[in-house]
């Protein structure tokens, strides 16, 4: 989990954010990330932090948490709004009540990815895709989350697999070595036939004695592919 370096904690009530007043824009925006709206207080209570700020959302109940980044502090006293998604990762409904704390995740320098639809590689550019959607919407990657991103009209699910140097990572301004885990619906192909030994030609010399011509080399098997695989990826600042 995320270090804590200072002491600030509270406990606020959660709802999604179909219970703000929010713009439906403002709701789209932050629907896939793991942004979240914290009431004035909060921020005039730790003004001598820098931004970007951190917070650690836990479910006391069950001891479920999520690292989560601030998008405004506009939401009224005592209540935030967070992502449906981040309320399922929690176990939580409207108007639960979150234990709140203030979080510092080391910045990151590595991270693997698990795509659940081999098809996102085959998107146009997918590199670029998820560059952009994680730059903009996840500030911060934990370990064993799902994150969504949408494009093209589709939700694609990823799983972050592994991050270092921490479980929590933050990736604003850093150069992220990425890596890709199988995707969850990959079918290995099956395995190709072995072509039969071609039969032998005979022949005859003049004394009426078969002759045996040599058989032709064998091919070389090709490696099968496995799509999105492989390191030397990198992700920056946009």
């Amino acid at each position: 989990m995320a270090s804590l370096t200072r002491e600030f904690k509270t406990k606020l009530m959660c709802f999604s954010l179909n219970c703000s007043d929010k713009t439906q824009s403002v709701k789209d925006q932050v629907k896939f990330s793991n942004k979240i709206f914290l009431p004035p207080n909060v921020l005039h209570e730790i003004k001598d932090q820098e931004f970007p700020m951190y917070f650690n959302l836990k479910n006391t109940d069950n001891q479920l948490s999520a690292v989560c980044a601030v998008q405004e502090f506009s939401s009224a006293p005592g209540v935030m709004f967070c992502p449906w998604r981040i309320m399922e990762m929690l176990g939580i409904v409207e108007g639960h009540y979150i234990e709140l704390s203030l979080c510092f995740p080391p910045k990151g320098d590595y991270v693997k990815f698990r795509l659940h639809e081999s098809a996102f590689a085959e998107l146009s550019n997918p590199k670029v895709v998820l560059e952009k959607g994680i730059n903009k919407h996840y500030p911060v990657l934990s370990k064993g989350e799902t994150i969504a991103i949408e494009y093209l009209d589709k939700t694609w699910l990823i799983d972050v697999v592994e991050t270092k140097p921490a479980d929590v990572i933050q990736i604003l301004n850093v150069d992220l070595n990425v890596d890709f885990d199988t995707p969850i619906d990959y079918v290995e192909p099956p395995p190709k036939l072995k072509s039969p030994e071609p039969v032998a030609n005979v022949v005859f010399n003049n004394e009426n004695k078969p002759l045996q011509r040599p058989n032709l080399e064998k091919f070389k098997k090709n490696n099968a592919f496995v799509p999105f695989s492989g390191k030397g990826n990198t992700l920056g600042s946009t």
